[in-house]
């Protein structure tokens, strides 16, 4: 679903004429970009394995599928911060939303699409990240960056049980 959804999205993205840069497929400040991202990740991937260490979330279901993992680093999480990240902030700016107002409707539709797993800590964690996603990719503009973030914390919240 979230493939063909996608594809449906790049073709509007196409048909609406954004550009790439506006979409944040740019290079930008990298400097910045990176020391955002880094911070992210670090603090969160610690805060999971200290979660995880106390037995605060569920037993981790890691996927059998051998791929998965390839699967979510290249294609889940690139395409989910394309969808709520990046088409969110360029249809939401067009409308002539601020940034907090991009950031809180891009947090909200991520943690709902979270909802499947039935779990309010995913759903909160969920929200916290698509808050702090929101606030960089508001800061940085690029979608590369906080794409590699999403597909560190996302495998670990998955190794760990969050997810």
């Amino acid at each position: 679903m979230l493939a063909i959804g996608s594809g449906l999205l790049i073709l509007y993205s196409i048909k609406s004429k954004h550009s790439l840069s506006e979409l944040g497929f740019r290079n930008g400040d990298i400097r910045k970009d990176i020391i955002l991202n880094s911070v992210f990740c670090i603090l969160l991937v610690m805060c999971l394995m200290v979660v995880y260490k106390l037995g605060w979330i569920r037993e981790p279901t890691i996927p059998d599928w051998n791929y998965f993992f390839v699967f979510y680093v290249f294609l889940s999480g690139p395409l989910q911060e394309f969808l709520f990240r990046s088409l969110t902030f360029c249809e939401l700016k067009s409308a002539g939303a601020g940034e907090s107002m991009k950031v809180v409707v891009s947090t909200v539709n991520f943690g709902l699409i979270h909802i499947i797993y039935h779990d309010w800590i995913t759903f909160l964690a969920a929200m916290f990240i698509g808050f702090s996603l929101g606030l960089i990719y508001s800061q940085t503009k690029s979608i590369y960056g906080i794409s590699i973030s999403h597909a560190i914390v996302g495998a670990v919240s998955i190794y760990v049980g969050l997810v």
